[in-house]
């Protein structure tokens, strides 16, 4: 079972050292009624110390987790290391989730985020390693950095119309991703053939690591290459730079200084 607080907004909600269920367990049905889940409840490997009282500390056997449609908030690092958690779904009504809520759950294939959620922090699904289908809420205006970093068995993503701003390595790891897709209503973004751009192409955003490109020809348009821009195009052996570029990123390309495996000269 489980105890829960009402705070002085009328809120209630599962709280750092509230939540009491045995080690082991590995299904969990949060009741109706619960508002917002604070930072680390379920987060797996604590034990009591540091950033506060663990109170779910089962090593990776937590599989699913039902949410109750009364939920608004998932605070930071409350599914974080969840190696098992193949299954969650989030109900329509939350509107935030937390930086690193999920961060390395390695069994979790698919997340769907309702309309609802306007915003999603930093690392959120980051090494989630298993994650293959996603899709975003369309009331998103921002893709927080590292969002999908290490997410290694993702091979697609549509961007949302409303997306104005793709924080830094957002999918860099992704080294199965073949396309960024951008909705056509989209004012500050495009893509083309997979590949990121700003919205007039005339920077260059991400090549996802997945398209595995050996040559690639910059298109004369592009006057900016990002940051990152190619930092997961691995097998990526020559570059031709139209005269229009006139600003590189911060380690745009990959070099073997950084990684052994690049082959960039």
């Amino acid at each position: 079972g489980c105890e829960r607080l009402v705070d002085e907004n009328g809120l209630t909600i599962i709280a750092n050292a509230l939540w009491k269920c045995e080690d082991g367990k590995e299904n969990v049905v949060i009741p109706e009624g619960v508002s917002l889940i604070a930072p680390d409840a379920f987060r797996e490997g604590w034990k009591g110390r540091g950033r506060g009282s663990q109170f779910f500390k089962s090593e990776g056997t937590l599989k699913s987790i039902v949410l109750p449609t009364t939920l608004k908030k998932i605070l930071n690092g409350a599914f974080a290391g969840c190696k098992a958690l193949k299954q969650i779904t989030i109900p329509n009504g939350v509107e935030v989730i937390d930086e690193e809520c999920f961060i390395n759950c390695e069994a979790l294939a698919r997340i769907e985020l309702p309309d609802s959620v306007l915003r999603v922090g930093k690392q959120a699904f980051s090494g989630c390693t298993a994650l293959q289908n996603v899709k975003l809420s369309t009331s998103m205006t921002e893709i927080n950095a590292g969002l999908f970093y290490g997410c290694k068995s993702l091979k697609s993503i549509t961007i949302p119309s409303a997306i104005d701003s793709i924080g830094i390595d957002a999918f860099r790891g992704c080294s199965s991703l073949k396309a960024v897709e951008v909705d056509e209503g989209n004012t500050s973004y495009s893509s083309v053939d997979g590949i990121l751009y700003n919205k007039t192409r005339d920077t260059l955003v991400f090549i996802p690591g997945g398209q595995k490109h050996k040559e690639y020809t910059i298109p004369d348009r592009v006057k900016t290459i990002g940051r990152h821009a190619f930092i997961d195009c691995l097998a990526l052996q020559k570059v031709v730079i139209p005269a229009t570029v006139e600003n590189v990123g911060d380690e745009a390309f990959p070099r073997n200084e950084w990684n052994s495996k690049s082959k960039l000269k």
